[in-house]
């Protein structure tokens, strides 16, 4: 029952309305049973809800509650949503073009809602999505060691607002893209918001000159990882011969591990000039290890500024909710186009269910994961009663979120 409030939620976002409209449609008008809005609706309500594949709407396209959220009568079985292959139909109209249109139309409702910020902090990060079968443009991955795709994700640091989500053949490496996605979204974010700064932040997949000096010639600061090498190695080996002594000295904690932050300037042999590295050399019960950070920021100590580099860590979360609440990798079509826009299917659920963990967070003060939003407050049996002027909804006794269920 709880999916019959996340159209208002839809419709104050204003994303399915928008992105539908850029699907081709080619059908006669006189024998459209299902407009694209309404499919559309019903495959990322339906992903809300927990059925992410066409399959599911074999069960689902009679259930009362998301007809009613889509806007036909529950109670009408000519008005039953559509069935698996009228979606398959649906997820195939899409184009290339069409594609473009969605992820530029997906941007621009964050840029159209996002508050003013003091300064945006863009988290860039690809995640593995695993194929089974002969999917178009599946490729073997050594880093993974599997066949699948490679998908691309940029998140609002602050807000936790997914910004793109660009799926790749399985073969690219983590990087692949970054500059020409950067580059358009930082001139949407300077049309608005000419003052403010712009920080971009990601692992060592990230760490290409091409990046760097894209961000440094367009005044974007940038934090990024950065894999070890024989020099880098050579030039922190007094800090971790230190950070080594400190933790067999014994006076650490239990299970703690001793670790010394250092800086210096390195020049690779494909970069042309000298960039500043932070170094975090630590030692412990598991012996060794030697991160390093490549940035173009300055002011800040060494430990502030690496602290600062694995808040990034927050994104792994955001891509759990995307990936495992609401199966983002479940893009199971044999071509890529339809793969493609499912994974803008799920972006938009995204969107839904931050907004609603928003609200919950504003009512109760507690930050819920999109699978406990699921548990709690979408999948709740509901009793629906039709009179001659309105739909009564009755909710269980017995349930434990009522109050709040009623207050969202």
């Amino acid at each position: 029952a709880g999916v019959t409030f996340v159209r208002s939620v839809d419709d104050r976002l204003g994303l399915s309305a928008n992105i539908a409209a850029l699907l081709p449609d080619s059908r006669n008008p006189l024998l459209i049973k299902h407009s694209i809005l309404d499919l559309f609706r019903q495959r990322i309500y339906s992903i809300i809800a927990g059925y992410e594949d066409t399959n599911d709407a074999k069960r689902l396209r009679g259930d009362p509650a998301l007809k009613l959220a889509i806007g036909r009568n529950p109670f009408d079985p000519k008005q039953d949503l559509g069935s698996q292959a009228s979606l398959c139909r649906f997820e195939h109209r899409i184009t290339a073009e069409s594609l473009a249109l969605m992820k530029m139309t997906f941007y621009e409702n964050w840029l159209e809602h996002r508050a003013t910020p003091k300064r945006l902090i863009l988290d860039a990060d690809s995640t593995w999505d695993p194929t089974h079968g002969a999917q178009q443009l599946t490729f073997f991955n050594g880093h993974y060691n599997s066949y699948g795709y490679h998908p691309l994700l940029v998140f609002d640091a602050e807000t936790a607002d997914l910004l793109v989500a660009h799926l790749r053949p399985g073969n690219v490496g983590a990087s692949e893209g970054i500059v020409p996605l950067l580059e358009g979204m930082v001139l949407g974010i300077r049309a608005k918001w000419p003052g403010v700064s712009i920080l971009f932040r990601a692992d060592a997949g990230f760490a290409t000159p091409e990046l760097y000096e894209w961000c440094e010639a367009n005044g974007v600061d940038y934090v990024i990882g950065i894999g070890i090498n024989k020099v880098l190695e050579k030039r922190s080996a007094d800090s971790l011969a230190a950070a080594k002594g400190e933790y067999l000295a014994g006076s650490l904690p239990k299970d703690e591990v001793a670790k010394v932050f250092q800086e210096f300037q390195y020049r690779a042999k494909s970069w042309k000039k000298q960039r500043r590295i932070i170094a975090k050399p630590e030692f412990g019960a598991l012996g060794s290890n030697q991160p390093y950070v490549v940035t173009n920021l300055t002011g800040m100590t060494p430990r502030d500024l690496y602290s600062f580099y694995c808040e990034r860590g927050r994104s792994e979360n955001m891509i759990k909710n995307l990936k495992n609440a609401l199966a983002a990798d479940r893009l199971s079509c044999s071509d890529f186009l339809p793969n493609a826009f499912r994974l803008i299917l799920h972006a938009v659920a995204y969107q839904i269910c931050l907004t609603l963990t928003a609200a919950v967070k504003t009512v109760t003060g507690e930050l819920w994961q999109f699978d406990t939003l699921r548990l709690r407050l979408i999948k709740v049996a509901g009793l629906l009663v039709e009179r001659s002027r309105q739909i009564i909804m009755h909710m269980p006794i017995a349930y434990p979120y009522a109050r709040l269920w009623a207050k969202m």
